[in-house]
């Protein structure tokens, strides 16, 4: 019998009985409401989201193609809060990650696999077209992000870009308090910048790796700075913070 994601495990388990699955097969909810949907659970108190290769720190937008922000991430009560939306290369909407919440198009021909901490969705061809993975720190973000026909692709290998002949290329670094965005039109990518945004270079991120540690210490600061305290000689402990080989501890 075939299963929504969030019922999977728990006929798996034993929990739920066969008359109960019967009687859901012949009045599927998901299909009477057009859509499947979840809630990802992701217990980290900081917004960094990484490909292994790449790691974005700080709240709000974090990836924007024209005006459509596909990433951003806040914090609240101690926990990573994540909005995504995800389309195809002919601008079809697919997935929309709302506050943690997917919610997805079942009409659409490709594969999704999910649980509270994770999701996959697959494409025709097999394809990954979207990875999280929040049982790590920083939370895996992989995904191809389409959008008026322009392409930004977070994988194992960093970001890469590549659209009307601009071309670029990220990894090995942690990008703090910066929005990445692009205009389909022209192909610019630009990259703006809050307060406190820096741009790290890393051998690895992993939770401890001493890029990661400077980009928390410098989102942290800039949060202090947010809500209104005075840091004498802000830049110069900025810049201590980034020249510290232990990762500005």
């Amino acid at each position: 019998m075939i299963l929504c994601p969030n019922h999977h495990s728990e006929v798996g388990a034993g929990a739920m009985p066969e008359q109960d699955q019967r009687r859901y097969k012949q009045s599927p909810h998901n299909i009477e409401r057009g859509y499947a949907e979840g809630l990802l659970t992701l217990l980290q108190p900081y917004p960094a989201i990484s490909t292994g290769r790449f790691t974005l720190v700080g709240q709000g937008p974090l990836i924007q193609i024209d005006d459509e922000v596909l990433v951003q991430v806040e914090v609240e009560n101690e926990r990573l809060v994540l909005s995504a939306e995800l389309y195809d290369s002919q601008n079809r909407h697919l997935v929309s990650i709302r506050r943690n919440e997917w919610i997805s198009k079942n009409e659409l021909p490709w594969d999704l696999e999910a649980k509270n901490r994770w999701i996959i969705i697959r494409s025709q061809t097999r394809n990954i077209s979207l990875q999280i993975d929040a049982r790590q720190f920083p939370v895996i973000f992989r995904a191809k992000l389409w959008y008026n026909g322009a392409l930004i692709i977070l994988n194992e290998k960093g970001l890469q870009y590549n659209h009307r002949s601009v071309r670029a290329q990220f990894d090995n670094y942690c990008f703090v308090e910066s929005t990445l965005k692009i205009d389909s039109d022209s192909g610019e990518l630009t990259i703006e910048q809050r307060r406190g945004s820096v741009m790290i270079p890393e051998q690895g991120q992993h939770s401890g790796s001493s890029g990661l540690k400077k980009a928390l210490k410098v989102y942290e600061m800039a949060q202090r700075l947010r809500a209104g305290e005075r840091i004498p000689n802000y830049l110069n402990a900025i810049k201590k913070i980034l020249l510290d080989e232990n990762g500005g501890s």
